[in-house]
């Protein structure tokens, strides 16, 4: 039986996004796999579908062709702004759309949060902007701002959380990719573990964390980070056990020893956190989105995180 402390870190934790590199499936194929996973032992692990704006529709013909019994619920993921000039009327125009569809398809789905990539310069002058237009659609959706964390200094790094906090924006971090280039730092993660925990700033991430624990793989040449470094760092950050100082220890981490689950606790390297500061920074730390639930099925499982005979 999967322990209490790790089911409570890890339940809910993944958005489907199997449209994505580098599963990238058809609109047909990823709408009848998560079908699939919402009926199946690990629902419970999963969230949302992850659907651009701009497919909403193709998403709908689709969606209705498996049933209404249940809502899918949506992460969707706005258009990127090339440009802080830009930017408003990016924001305004996916909004409009996002709330036509929701007027249309109510008993279809639920669009729960909006995602949009910002250029840095949009978190100055023009983020009151910004953030009035994010908060003006009619569907009642949580919204997250991503920036390019990766290449930022720390000072940047926190003041871009900090001001999205301020107005109630979640924040996203991207924590891979295609190819080498595509991984942040353990330094540049951590940074953004801090900074969150310090302006109390929802987050979530996406690619690259396909696996429980930090590793070299070959297909990308270069370390994955791991969702049990990232979420295990961010229990420790948001429960004030660790100094940010030490996040970059956890972050790195590639033995999966180092993590330790029972019914009450986790604990990394005799750093722990109960049950219930775990549920309470999963409110800050909501999850990641993976072209791949069977990949971290596989590594929970060969963990004996999970039994072999529901896989």
């Amino acid at each position: 039986m999967m322990p209490d402390s790790l089911s409570r870190l890890i339940r809910g934790l993944i958005d489907y996004a199997g449209l994505y590199p580098p599963a990238q499936l058809e609109m047909a194929g990823a709408v009848k796999e998560f079908s699939e996973i919402r009926q199946g032992p690990h629902s419970w692990m999963v969230s949302r579908f992850v659907v651009p704006v701009a497919r909403l529709e193709e998403f709908a013909a689709q969606a209705a062709q498996h049933g209404q019994d249940v809502q899918w619920r949506l992460a969707l993921v706005g258009t990127a702004a090339d440009a802080s000039s830009t930017a408003l009327q990016t924001v305004e125009a996916d909004l409009t759309a996002v709330d036509e569809f929701h007027h249309k398809y109510q008993s279809l789905a639920t669009p729960e949060c909006y995602e949009v990539r910002l250029p840095e310069p949009c978190f100055g002058t023009e983020w009151a902007k910004v953030a009035d237009a994010l908060s003006c659609s009619v569907a009642k959706m949580d919204l997250f701002v991503e920036a390019p964390f990766g290449d930022l200094s720390a000072g940047a790094v926190e003041a871009i959380v900090s001001t999205a906090a301020s107005a109630g924006i979640a924040c996203k971090i991207r924590t891979g990719g295609l190819n080498a280039a595509a991984f942040p730092s353990v330094e540049s993660v951590a940074t953004f573990v801090g900074a969150c925990a310090k302006a109390r700033c929802r987050f979530k991430a996406t690619a690259g964390l396909h696996h429980p624990v930090r590793s070299y793989h070959e297909s990308v040449r270069t370390q994955m980070h791991g969702f049990f470094n990232l979420f295990v760092a961010a229990v420790l950050a948001f429960s004030n056990r660790i100094e940010n100082e030490r996040l970059k220890e956890v972050i790195a981490e590639e033995d999966p020893s180092a993590f330790q689950f029972d019914g009450t606790r986790l604990a990394w390297r005799g750093i722990d956190a109960t049950a219930d500061e775990i549920s309470t920074a999963r409110e800050y730390a909501l999850g990641f989105g993976s072209c791949s639930i069977a990949e971290p099925i596989e590594d929970l499982t060969a963990l004996g995180y999970l039994p072999m005979s529901i896989v």
